[in-house]
């Protein structure tokens, strides 16, 4: 929120957003529960189904649809975010410049592009590298933790990871 109220729009609102590379829905769900207007795209229909899902259980106004950054078109937005290095799945410096084309022409005149980036090689380099992580998110009385295995391959300068995420309500029983 502070980035979409400090950048972008000459009149500072950010309305509409595009979460780009979405997954499963936890951004868009996340920006339309702050009262955003959010549209969710992937290319992976199993994860725009757990999006979905998600969405109509916790009732969230965001939009999920099956997309290709490399090429899309859903109308304009105020601001375009791309959270856990997604842009690094354009696979090319040529598929990159393709999503950027579609990023800019989504834009409307002053919008925003907030994406994220992990440079693996500085983290193995400083030894922050972590070949499995855990993370635990907590909302509306439910958890869900992700159980992530990374390998990082320095001569390739790929990054393979394997994500699981488990839910629980109570803490002792969890569901994948």
């Amino acid at each position: 929120e502070k980035l979409f109220k400090n950048n972008g729009l000459e009149s500072g609102k950010v309305r509409k957003v595009l979460d780009m590379g979405g997954g499963t829905g936890i951004h868009s769900i996340e920006l339309a529960s702050r009262g955003l207007e959010a549209t969710g795209f992937d290319f992976a229909e199993e994860m725009l189904a757990i999006a979905r899902k998600r969405a109509s259980e916790c009732k969230s106004r965001a939009r999920f649809f099956q997309g290709d950054m490399k090429k899309f078109d859903f109308g304009k937005f105020d601001a375009v975010v791309s959270m856990n290095n997604v842009l690094m799945h354009a696979g090319s410096t040529e598929g990159l410049n393709r999503c950027l084309k579609c990023v800019n022409r989504s834009l409307a005149k002053g919008g925003v592009l907030i994406a994220d980036f992990s440079d693996y090689e500085r983290m193995d380099e400083l030894r922050q590298f972590q070949e499995v992580y855990v993370d635990r998110f907590e909302k509306n009385g439910e958890s869900l933790v992700e159980v992530s295995e990374n390998k990082f391959d320095k001569k390739g300068g790929l990054l393979f990871e394997h994500n699981m995420y488990f839910i629980t309500e109570d803490g002792a029983h969890f569901r994948k």
